[in-house]
């Protein structure tokens, strides 16, 4: 019985096989590829549909082949894979926090940090947190301005002005702050806006008059 061609995903060099099943049908409720580099295969990633619409994402990548992006570029794919063909409009991914690694790929494919599940892994008698992270249909693409954006604002405390220059008296009064703004593409956290700026410049007057 001839088995029908494996659905491919590829990236340039990097290549993706759906893995099907002895008699060569695909699972509806999931989708697994192996990962091919140049022709040596180096892990495999998978989408596993959790609820209606949504989908969760894992991911392994052989030691040989890690710290040269396959693991992001593969996510990638099967994260576009997920919305255009399996119809989900969500995926998320869970990972521990000391794994940085996972969590750099995980950000770098476009999912957004969203909250911390505190002690919901136990094995034995320790228990580990969990970072949740996902990415919805409509969110825009990581490597665009928007998406780069909403990655670091979701993983990076909000900054919107730095003192440049403090003054104080003897008291340890504020006697003169500059200030400095930098547009959202410079500063993780997005830019200041006019009216908080003005804002900013009205107190250091303030300030002054005071003084």
């Amino acid at each position: 019985m001839d088995h029908p061609e494996q659905a491919t995903l590829r990236d340039g060099d990097l290549l993706l096989r759906r893995w099907t099943t002895e008699n060569g049908e695909e699972l509806l409720a999931r989708a697994t590829f192996l990962v091919e580099w140049r022709g040596n295969v180096a892990g495999s990633v998978e989408v596993r549909q959790l609820s209606e619409g949504v989908g969760s994402l894992s991911w392994v990548v052989h030691e040989p082949y890690r710290g040269q992006g396959i693991a992001t570029r593969a996510v990638r794919l099967v994260i576009d894979f997920a919305f255009s063909t399996l119809g989900l409009g969500r995926v998320e991914a869970r990972v521990n926090p000391l794994n940085r690694s996972a969590l750099r790929v995980a950000l770098r494919a476009g999912l957004r940090r969203e909250g911390l599940l505190r002690a919901n892994v136990r094995s034995g008698a320790q228990t580990d947190d969990t970072v949740l992270l996902g990415r919805l249909e409509n969110d825009p693409a990581p490597g665009t301005r928007e998406g780069f954006t909403a990655m670091l604002d979701s993983a990076l405390p909000l900054k919107r002005a730095i003192a440049q220059g403090v003054l104080r008296n003897e008291r340890g009064d504020i006697l003169l702050c500059e200030l400095a703004y930098k547009a959202e593409w410079d500063l993780p956290g997005g830019s200041s806006t006019r009216t908080s700026r003005r804002r900013a410049a009205s107190s250091v007057r303030s300030r002054r008059s005071s003084a």
